[in-house]
């Protein structure tokens, strides 16, 4: 029999439990009804005196299912981002990998003889930041076209081990570097992947002189495995001037055969003392206002664009690496103010790699590319129209072009065919002619970057098909 005792404890826990429906569950799978005295009565429950009593919960006329109790709806989100321990205990097994894996090429690098390495100058630690953080030099150009990478990337973890423990700061020299003294991006991004924390963390800011569009592009290609916070650590910088904001002159030292090509690319644009650009400045310059200038007059396209490739034509169509290799900085720059001086040199008595850097960097320079920018769509679009009709979409762009630039493309693509019909002597085969020359000639009129690496591919085969259908897109010959 239920006391009154009983009965207040039974109501008292009916009353609290309606408490508990402010919480959420999951759905109610069935009701068990709270006994009263009424239905204790009407049940006849049975009671021995000396047992305990039977339940006096009725069973459900009804089976339910039993279903797994789900998280309060309040604190779900939190228990799907909590790690389980597996994923957690996967991760620590992996970071212990990683630093076993780094303490043992630490330790390869410790025991190893960096003394050549040393020599080259290819990094090394200079003064400090304004900040007073250790600034690390690398010197992209004294990267040897030839070299053990698993050394180099050796000889830098012994450099930067004892440096990445606090704030640094790197300056990356790209200065009269070349492709072959490029890493490939599989071997960049290994080495990244190697680096422990403190390497990224501890990276405060990053200086790249003179980048190149492959340096670009290599970061572009790094962007989906690197921290958003990198980005705001990278800087460009395209004058000495703009890096030592940051840094002191006296402490980041370059080489004495970096530090003299390093541009404050007034070279690129000369002025006199009126502060006026020279009457006989020629990079940089459009081509209608050169073809004004003395030395141009009666001629059918500049001096130092028939000069150059004449030369070319008789010494450098069998040249190993022709256009790819690049020339000594230091006299391309000389040259160049000689002819924005009003000047000319004898090209013949030159090294032919410097030729073919001056023939590159002046074209490069126009104002509008010799494909003309106006026409750029276009070029895409004939390059992806139908195989059997590309040539011929080419050909009536080629027929658009201004006569001026369809003079120098003539006598370029003359020179380009000749060098790669000779690709066993200079490895200068068709498609690597095209690959340094697109940037060059047909060049995206909006200067993003994302958009350049998007078009290079097209780009690229523009350039391919001109060279390999020369006589086709310039029948008159020279």
């Amino acid at each position: 029999p239920v006391t009154e005792v009983d009965r207040k404890d039974i109501m008292s826990c009916d009353s609290d439990s309606s408490s508990l429906e402010d919480f959420d569950f999951g759905p109610k799978t069935s009701q068990i009804p709270i006994p009263t005295a009424k239905s204790i009565k009407s049940e006849n429950s049975v009671c021995d005196g000396n047992s305990p009593p039977v339940s006096l919960a009725t069973t459900p006329s009804t089976p339910t299912t039993s279903t797994p109790p789900e998280a309060p709806s309040g604190f779900r989100s939190f228990w799907k981002r909590t790690p389980t321990k597996q994923v957690e205990d996967e991760k620590r097994i992996e970071e212990e990998r990683k630093q076993a894996e780094y303490n043992s090429l630490l330790e390869e690098a410790n025991k190893e003889d960096f003394s050549d390495v040393e020599q080259l100058k290819l990094i090394y630690v200079s003064g400090v930041d304004l900040a007073h953080r250790p600034i690390i030099v690398i010197i992209g150009a004294h990267i040897p076209a030839i070299l053990d990478y698993h050394r180099l990337f050796l000889y830098f973890l012994s450099i930067m081990d004892p440096i990445v423990v606090n704030d640094y700061t790197i300056v990356y020299v790209h200065t009269n570097a070349s492709m072959d003294n490029n890493p490939g991006f599989s071997w960049l991004k290994k080495c990244y992947g190697m680096f422990k924390r403190g390497y990224k963390k501890n990276l405060k800011q990053l200086f790249i002189i003179e980048p190149s569009f492959f340096i670009k592009s290599v970061f572009k290609l790094f962007q989906p495995f690197i921290s958003t916070k990198f980005w705001k650590k990278l800087s460009y910088i395209e004058r000495l001037q703009d890096l030592y904001q940051y840094m002191s002159p006296q402490q980041v030292r370059l080489p004495d055969d970096i530090y003299d090509l390093v541009p404050n690319r007034i070279e690129a644009a000369p002025t006199d003392a009126s502060g006026e650009i020279p009457a006989t400045q020629l990079f940089g310059m459009p081509l209608d206002v050169v073809m004004g200038y003395p030395m141009n007059l009666d001629r059918d396209m500049p001096v130092i664009v028939s000069d150059a490739i004449d030369c070319l034509q008789k010494n450098g169509v069998t040249v190993q690496g022709i256009f790819r290799v690049s020339g000594s900085r230091g006299r391309v720059l000389q040259i160049l103010k000689i002819y924005n001086s009003g000047s000319q040199v004898d090209f013949f008595k030159e090294d032919i790699h410097d030729v073919a850097g001056v023939l590159k960097q002046y074209i490069r320079e126009l104002p509008d590319p010799l494909c003309c920018a106006a026409l750029y769509p276009e070029w895409l679009q004939a390059i992806q129209s139908d195989p059997s009709e590309t040539v011929a979409s080419l050909k009536v762009l080629v027929d658009q072009l201004p006569l001026l630039h369809k003079n120098i493309l003539q006598k370029l693509f003359h020179l380009l065919s000749v060098i790669a019909s000779n690709s066993d002597k200079t490895s200068m085969n068709v498609m690597n002619l095209a690959i340094v020359w697109s940037p060059n000639i047909l060049k995206n009129p909006t200067d993003s970057l994302e958009a350049a690496l998007r078009d290079t591919p097209l780009t690229n085969q523009v350039v391919t098909s001109l060279i390999q259908n020369y006589s086709t897109f310039f029948p008159s010959g020279l």
